[in-house]
């Protein structure tokens, strides 16, 4: 392999795992939006 190759390679690993990383990130915070929105619901019920 030559020098580019591997540059390119490593390049695009580390591009996936931002990627990656990213994407769990964006769903830990889709999870704690849809818990903060039941809770709302919950109270807006409540004082119904």
């Amino acid at each position: 392999m030559s020098a580019i190759a591997i540059l390119c390679t490593l390049y695009c690993g580390w591009q996936l795992n931002n990627n990656i990383r990213a994407m769990r990130e964006s769903q830990q915070n889709i999870k704690r939006l849809d818990v903060e929105l039941d809770r709302e619901t919950l109270e807006q019920l409540w004082r119904r």
